[in-house]
């Protein structure tokens, strides 16, 4: 993610579920860490980071072990310090989510699936006017039974986005018979298809 003032952000996460980012004032010539990480049991893994309609940035942090939503965290300092936002808001399995800020709507999007364990199913993309504080709309643009597993969300153009991600028809298990897609989604569609939560 590139800032308005040319800072360079990169989510990470560390192996023991430690979530930061990166960034680099330089164009990348050097980096330097966060001071303060996320870390909460059985979270902390793949985050994903936007802006928010103020211009800070947010992120969400896939949930592991028994967990089955996402968390969030909040940065005002361009991705120096983060802060916990919630934990319990938003559905989400054992799998990377993707979360997109679209300014045109004054919306954030996110990628995920919403089934319990690993099974990579019932994928929906929600929907927040508050900065992922609260996820009122949800969208589901395929069966329930079909396999979406990591996604990425990117905007196109005003009212189209690309779904990039890994899918088959059915699940079967973890990596074993994923493609790779690319599944356009018309904002109209998804407005008029959203279910309330």
């Amino acid at each position: 993610l590139k800032l308005k003032t040319g800072r360079l952000i990169v989510a990470m996460y560390s192996g023991s579920g430690l979530c930061f980012c990166i960034y680099s004032d330089n164009d990348g010539a050097s980096w330097s860490y966060s001071e303060s990480w996320i870390e909460i049991a059985n979270w902390g893994f793949e985050p994903s980071i936007a802006l928010d309609s103020d211009h800070n940035l947010v992120m969400s942090i896939r949930p592991s072990g028994s967990k089955y939503a996402a968390a969030f965290a909040k940065s005002v300092d361009d991705g120096e310090n983060w802060e916990l936002m919630h934990t319990d808001r938003l559905t989400s399995s054992n799998n990377q989510s993707f979360l997109l800020y679209d300014d045109s709507i004054q919306a954030h999007l996110i990628s995920h699936t919403t089934s319990n364990g690993w099974v990579r199913t019932k994928f929906r993309i929600s929907i927040s006017y508050d900065d992922c504080y609260t996820f009122p709309l949800t969208y589901a643009p395929f069966l329930d039974s079909k396999y979406v597993g990591y996604t990425q969300l990117i905007k196109w153009v005003d009212g189209i986005y690309l779904l990039l991600m890994e899918y088959n028809d059915t699940f079967v298990s973890i990596n074993a018979n994923e493609q790779l897609g690319i599944q356009l989604i018309n904002a109209k569609e998804v407005f008029n298809n959203v279910n309330r939560t």
